[in-house]
């Protein structure tokens, strides 16, 4: 009797992980407008090479309001080689395989240097960036080239 109560109480407690695990997959964490503070989101319309959503708290970054940047070109935050960069990956089907990139943004000659993850959501390309130290290794250029070859 006590090996069945054992039994019982594990399939109790994996059910129950079971279920936790079901509702934590249905928290919407991606969704624009949750982003850690140390860290810039950023939500872009492809089609259009347009900043649509961006978190705001650009000030603490750029020392620039979040409405500075809302229906304004990607070129207001990244030089020409970074856009082509991001449409490069954006265009593949399953842009996670270059995840994380190494990206740098451009305010009037200031360089910012990130560390970013892109995902769709909603119809828009969603480009997660947090804060490097220093410049990034251009040997990560190539390392995303061989991967997505």
């Amino acid at each position: 009797m006590a090996i069945a109560l054992i039994k019982n109480s594990e399939i109790s407690k994996a059910e129950a992980i079971a279920n936790h695990l079901e509702i934590c997959q249905q928290e919407q964490i991606h969704l624009l407008g949750r982003i850690q503070p140390h860290g810039i989101l950023i939500g872009i319309n492809k089609s259009e090479l347009k900043i649509v959503r961006i978190s705001e708290n650009t000030t603490h970054f750029f020392n620039l309001p979040a409405t500075h940047f809302i229906g304004q070109p990607l070129s207001i935050l990244f030089p020409k080689d970074q856009i082509n960069a991001l449409l490069s990956f954006a265009s593949q089907e399953d842009i996670e395989i270059f995840n994380p990139i190494k990206i740098t943004t451009q305010i009037k000659r200031k360089k910012y240097f990130f560390q970013g993850i892109m995902h769709r959501s909603d119809g828009l390309l969603i480009l997660e960036l947090e804060p490097l130290s220093q410049e990034p290794d251009p040997t990560m250029r190539f390392y995303h080239l061989v991967q997505g070859g």
